[in-house]
This record gives C-alpha cells, sequence and structure tokens, in this order.
C-alpha cells in the first residue's frame, strides 16, 4: 500500500492562485465597520444612560444628607441644598440663608452633560431648606433632562423626597 504524496512542490504551488479577491476583502471590511459602528452606537448610549442614573441617583443622596442633618440638628441650624449652575455642583449649607464662605459647606461635584431645571441656585434666596428636628420644607420639584430620558424628583412640605 503506497501513502498518498502530501507535499507539493514550489512549482505546483506558484501555479495556483492563493489568496483572497478584492470583492472578498472589501466584503469582509463593510461587515465588520457595521458590526464596529452599531457597537459603539450602543456602547455610547448606555454610558450616557449610566451619566443620567448616577446624576439622579447624586441628586437625591444629596437632598437626602441634607433632610438627615436636620432631622438630627445638627449644629442647632437647618440645613440646604443648592446648585452652582457654573462649577455643576451642588452645595449642602447649615444655617437659615446660603452663605458662600461659611467653610462647613460641602461641594459635590454633579454632571455636565445632564440639563436640571427646577433646582434651586445658590444665592438665590429659595434655596432647599429642611427645618432642624421635622426636614419640613416647602414643596419642590426637580427635572433631569439627558438625550431621551427625562426624570422627575418630587420633595413635599414633609420633606419627602419622592423619585
Amino acid at each position: 500500500m503506497e501513502l498518498p504524496k502530501i507535499s507539493k512542490s514550489i512549482k505546483d504551488l506558484q501555479n495556483k492562485n492563493f489568496g483572497f479577491t478584492l470583492i472578498e476583502i472589501l466584503i469582509v471590511v463593510a461587515i465588520l465597520s457595521t458590526i464596529i459602528s452599531l457597537g459603539l452606537f450602543f456602547s455610547i448610549d448606555s454610558y450616557k444612560g449610566y451619566i443620567f442614573l448616577s446624576e439622579r441617583d447624586n441628586i437625591v443622596n444629596v437632598l437626602e444628607k441634607a433632610r438627615n442633618r436636620a432631622l438630627i440638628n445638627q449644629y442647632g441650624v437647618p440645613h440646604g441644598v443648592c446648585y452652582d449652575d457654573k462649577e455643576s455642583e451642588y452645595i449642602l449649607f447649615g444655617g437659615a440663608v446660603f452663605d458662600a464662605f461659611d467653610e462647613r459647606n460641602e461641594n459635590i461635584s454633579g454632571s455636565k452633560i445632564v440639563q436640571i431645571s427646577g433646582f434651586p441656585l445658590c444665592g438665590s434666596g429659595n434655596e432647599i431648606l429642611f427645618s432642624e428636628l421635622s426636614a419640613e420644607t416647602s414643596d419642590n420639584q426637580i427635572n433631569l433632562t439627558g438625550g431621551r430620558k427625562d426624570f422627575n424628583i418630587t420633595i413635599n412640605k414633609e420633606g419627602g423626597i419622592n423619585w
């Protein structure tokens, strides 16, 4: 029994056409570019959604922190929150009015991507203020807009934060 000849000579290889045609290469490149562009589109959209939800959670945490400080009567003063739109940050403050030079103020950075409306600006005189021991405040509604998402955070007179 004779084994088949596996190796080919160099002349045999030179006579055969090996490789891909230009059309085959272009089709593969088109398919890959379509897959990559769809992947980028979905990853960017999910990133923006993550930023939006993070900003919502950040605002709720800041509001709850101010309310909790008022409830435990920290420093014996009411506590409040305002928004600095120039720096895109939330400022927690203690006292009946916002004082930009108070060293106890706590600055918490926010997102510049998410648009916020209804959050009182610092120094406007109508900051969100929780009274000591009861956390009562005035009604307020904060609206977040980012891309195709909208969200409302409501604060009632008793200091409840609904989101």
